[in-house]
């Protein structure tokens, strides 16, 4: 509200409003300007990383602690205010961002018109509420925070930007064209939090688009291990599984040893035995399933994973150093065991990982009881060990509350799409596909799908998304909504010509004394709401 002071006349045995000038008329209007944008968010195109006061407790309503948290709008392929707002949860905007434009989720936004909204995870990135990771301030690192932050986010952006299209929320994560910002991206959190937000919140959004989600927790999670013989073929899994036991067997009866082993794959700072065959588990694990020409080798003359096990350690070492160091995840974010600093370091987030994954999440990756390829002292007690050596305290995940509290696989509502590795072991305890009209659509992709996964189900994505949408906006028109964003007029968009009429009329009334005044505020109101009836219709 705009309060000015102004001088009364007295004229005659009343009162009256003094004339306006038209320069305090046009001082006026531009405030009026400046006010309606203040603290919003930018709609042009522009890749600036804004932020919003986002509350720190969600829960507690007596908390007054709030936190900066990051985000982009991209309005670049925006049609209308009645397109789809996509969703984005990633962890570090300011890493993701740069290869959004080039990624499959861009190619679907230009389809849809859609405005695309980046939103970065609490204590990720540059949205810190302290810059000291302890136990104390990390208790409001919860997925339920985090599910509670981004609601808040699409409620502002949606009355910030007046974006009145259904909300579609994607997990924009390192193996469809994110550039591998952090580990919670890499392990597919983000399109978990992306199906969780259209189970929790589905009077916000619309739809979700999950790739490699994982939506059911244990506290072990032995399949990934139990997957990879079959993976890597019989022979090359034997070779491996005899070279990593000679590794295994030399640094428990040598420990000198283990200095240099560890500095053979780039990482000397490396803690422990325990934490070495840790690194070398998980390093492979991440080959075998998301880098397949590593195993086997390329056209470039590369050996690969399979061809480097059949000569010494030093051989596979070779390779691994090879491979972190072309990786986006150092060996600090490789090695648990050693990461207990807590003062935050920018663009390392294992410390917050682990923190979710003891607090809540739990499927440490441990060896299988059947075909057991990792070592088997990488137990679900050795991690908690980590986790109490980290945090102070003995930390145990309560996977079955959080399955319960967030559904598992039972998911109820419509409009959920997941993408899938068919490598992946995740899709063990995937939902189960079904028609169109079953709650989730899981589609299976190759495994040289990469970046191609939209070309390959482009049509039934978009023809999914379509009756996902349309069943609860009605007769809309997808994806081609008209364009009065990018061609304002009269014709599509009547509530251009409101704007032109207020302008005129505030003009003329406001100097025609007290019942000009009076008439404005009454055309005012009436114009506002003949405008938002306009926009929602």
């Amino acid at each position: 509200t705009i309060t000015m002071s102004l001088s009364w006349k007295v004229n005659g045995s009343g009162f009256r409003l003094a004339s306006i000038s038209l320069t305090w008329m046009t001082i006026m209007m531009l405030m009026l300007v400046s006010v309606s944008s203040s603290g919003s968010p930018s709609s042009t195109s522009s890749t600036l990383i804004q932020s919003f006061t986002q509350q720190l407790d969600h829960y507690d309503p007596t908390s007054k602690q709030t936190f900066q948290q990051a985000y982009v709008i991209l309005t670049t392929y925006q049609r209308s205010r009645g397109s789809p707002l996509f969703v984005a949860l990633t962890g570090d905007v300011s890493r993701s961002i740069s290869s959004f434009d080039t990624s499959p989720f861009a190619s679907l936004a230009r389809e849809y018109g859609a405005t695309v909204a980046l939103v970065e995870h609490r204590y990720y990135g540059i949205s810190m509420p302290y810059t000291s990771l302890t136990p104390s301030t990390m208790k409001y690192l919860t997925l339920q925070q985090i599910l509670a932050d981004t609601s808040s986010f699409i409620t502002y952006v949606k009355q910030s930007l007046e974006v009145v299209g259904p909300v579609v929320t994607m997990g924009y994560n390192n193996n469809d064209g994110d550039d591998g910002s952090d580990n919670m991206n890499d392990s597919g959190l983000s399109s978990s939090l992306a199906t969780w937000m259209r189970m929790k919140y589905p009077f916000l959004v619309s739809a979700a688009l999950a790739i490699s989600p994982q939506l059911q927790y244990s506290l072990e999670s032995p399949f990934w291990d139990a997957v990879i013989p079959s993976l890597l073929g019989q022979t090359c899994a034997a070779t491996l599984k005899s070279t990593l036991n000679s590794i295994e067997q030399d640094i428990f009866q040598n420990p000198n040893d283990l200095l240099t082993y560890a500095n053979s794959i780039g990482c000397p700072s490396i803690s422990s035995a325990t934490s070495f065959l840790n690194i070398l588990a998980s390093t492979i694990t991440e080959i075998v399933f998301y880098s397949p020409d590593g195993i086997n080798g390329n056209s470039n003359g590369g050996g690969g994973l399979c061809g480097s096990a059949g000569g010494s350690s030093s051989t596979l070492f070779l390779f691994l150093e090879s491979y972190i160091n072309s990786s986006y995840t150092s060996c600090i974010d490789r090695d648990i065991g050693a990461f207990g600093n807590k003062t935050w370091i920018p663009g390392t987030y294992t410390r917050q990982d682990m923190w979710l994954q003891c607090s809540q999440l739990g499927n440490f990756e441990t060896a299988s009881s059947t075909v057991p390829f990792r070592s088997v002292r990488l137990t679900s007690s050795w991690f908690l060990g980590i986790c109490s050596q980290l945090f102070g305290y003995s930390l145990v995940p309560d996977t079955k509350d959080q399955n319960n509290n967030l559904g598992g696989i039972n998911l109820f509502n419509t409009g959920i799409i997941f993408l899938f590795n068919d490598r992946e072991p995740l899709l063990l305890v995937a939902p189960p596909n079904g028609p169109s009209s079953s709650p989730v659509l899981v589609y299976k992709l190759g495994d040289d799908s990469g970046q191609n996964w939209y070309e390959q189900y482009q049509e039934k994505i978009t023809s999914s998304l379509d009756a996902f949408l349309l069943s609860q906006y009605g007769n809309i028109t997808l994806p081609n909504p008209v364009p009065c964003a990018v061609v304002p007029n009269e014709k599509d968009c009547p509530a251009v010509s409101y704007d032109k009429t207020l302008i005129v009329l505030s003009l003329v009334t406001f100097s025609s004394g007290a019942f000009g005044v009076i008439v404005t505020r009454v055309f005012f109101v009436f114009l506002h709401y003949r405008r938002q009836k306009s926009i929602h219709e």
